[in-house]
């Protein structure tokens, strides 16, 4: 079946049949990603007709077998609504078993539709967004290079709680380094406290190749947290969140360690993670106990690096 898919998708959408609205990424300047996965190749939105022409062919191969459709690339909201309102009703119409349209989004996007919209982008069945809020301490998101205020992060993402779609809000610990790390705590614990999302993803920093932020780090300019340090973190953080939410370690960047030749995740990885308030003191348990063990066995930046290279490159 030839339909055009883009080259990510967040790991919880595994299962999700992949339909490209967008491509590549609108910002590009995010100093940790710098459009890497999308090899910072030119955004477009792609025609409501050539969209459609996928769906008919997905209906004729699959019929009735789709349950979840994710919406590629970095920000299907930037598309004007009443574009991806037509989609959205037609692939309901085409694909009648579906029963999850998901997409990742920006908060710029997300901030400029109205209430109205974004309640009927829901009517029509969109039912998560995937945000990457990253961090809620502006020094940090000016540093780099976010586009957004930790104010414009909570506006935004309100209003996607109040038109009733789920809320995925993702969080890199350690991208405050080591001079910001405990501001980056504290502040993120705050908005995702004001935001009350349904889940918090995390994705500890891990500088990619050919990006802004790999150049400053080997060039001594920007300081990366160690193992613990990141635990250390996110102790900080999981202290001050008083959220009703799920908390995510669903990536293989979250701290592993070497266990009888194999690395052994510290955290499940489990795409519903840990649900808070209730099993709050069992993820401070888990930090405690990862502190004990030899920071050397855990899985380096370096080996991340390595293994993430092939998959996210800037040209």
């Amino acid at each position: 079946m030839l339909i055009e898919t883009g080259p990510i998708r967040p790991p919880s959408e595994g299962e999700s049949l992949l339909l490209r609205v967008t491509r590549n990424c609108p910002w590009n300047k995010c100093k940790f990603c710098y459009g890497s996965p999308y090899a910072r190749r030119k955004f477009e939105i792609r025609s409501i007709e050539e969209v459609k022409r996928e769906i008919d062919l997905i209906k004729s191969e699959l019929g009735n077998k789709v349950k979840a459709v994710f919406l590629q690339d970095a920000d299907s909201l930037i598309m004007p609504s009443h574009k991806l309102l037509e989609i959205l009703r037609y692939l309901r119409q085409a694909l009648p078993n579906v029963e999850r349209i998901t997409s990742y989004a920006r908060v710029k996007s997300i901030f400029l539709k109205s209430e109205e919209e974004l309640a009927e982008l829901r009517k029509a069945g969109l039912s998560r967004l995937h945000v990457g809020m990253e961090s809620g301490d502006d020094e940090v998101l000016r540093y780099m290079d976010k586009g957004i205020t930790s104010g414009e992060i909570v506006s935004a993402c309100k209003k996607v709680k109040e038109a009733g779609i789920e809320l995925s809000l993702y969080v890199m610990p350690g991208l405050g380094g080591k001079k910001w790390s405990k501001n980056h705590a504290k502040n993120s614990a705050r908005v995702l406290n004001e935001i009350q999302p349904d889940f918090i993803r995390l994705r500890p920093l891990v500088p990619r190749v050919g990006t802004p932020l790999y150049k400053e780090w080997r060039e001594g300019r920007f300081e990366l947290l160690s193992p613990h340090e990141i635990l250390k973190e996110l102790k900080i953080m999981v202290n001050n969140l008083n959220a009703n939410t799920r908390l995510c370690f669903d990536h293989m960047r979250n701290p592993s360690y070497l266990k009888n030749g194999f690395y052994i995740p510290l955290f499940s990885p489990d795409y519903n993670g840990y649900k808070l308030p209730e099993e709050k003191s069992k993820v401070l348990k888990l930090i405690e106990e990862g502190l004990k063990i030899e920071e050397s066995l855990y899985m380096s930046v370096e080996e991340i690096i390595e293994t993430e290279k092939e998959f996210y490159r800037v040209r």
